[in-house]
């Protein structure tokens, strides 16, 4: 971890980090979150990615996160695309699907 900056205001701490990992693909954020998570003594459910960014073949990923005091917090402040991106592999998957679905009407296209 490079940075921890305290915001009261928003009841949260802004993480800044870098990762290094070498010959592998960049990780996950859900994999991220929980490093952090663990790191920062706080539930995974209180960590929030925002940004990783890498550069092409270099093995070093730079991120920021947010971690709040509450879910309640968290839920009011961040936007909902972020908390999607945040969510377990086979969740993210199925809110995915939903959302589709929803988008959609729930009804399949007919053409006139």
């Amino acid at each position: 971890m490079e940075e921890v900056r305290d915001n009261p205001l928003l009841n949260r701490r802004e993480v800044v980090f870098t990762i290094l990992h070498g010959g592998s693909g960049t990780p996950s954020r859900w994999l991220v979150r929980q490093e952090l998570a663990g790191w920062l003594k706080v539930p995974v459910d209180l960590v929030v990615v925002k940004a990783l960014r890498t550069r092409a073949r270099s093995g070093v990923t730079k991120g920021h996160a947010h971690v709040y005091r509450s879910q309640e917090e968290l839920l009011k402040v961040e936007p909902s695309y972020i908390n999607l991106r945040n969510l377990p592999p086979q969740e993210r998957a199925e809110a995915l699907k939903k959302l589709k679905g929803a988008k959609a009407g729930g009804q399949p296209r007919t053409s006139t």
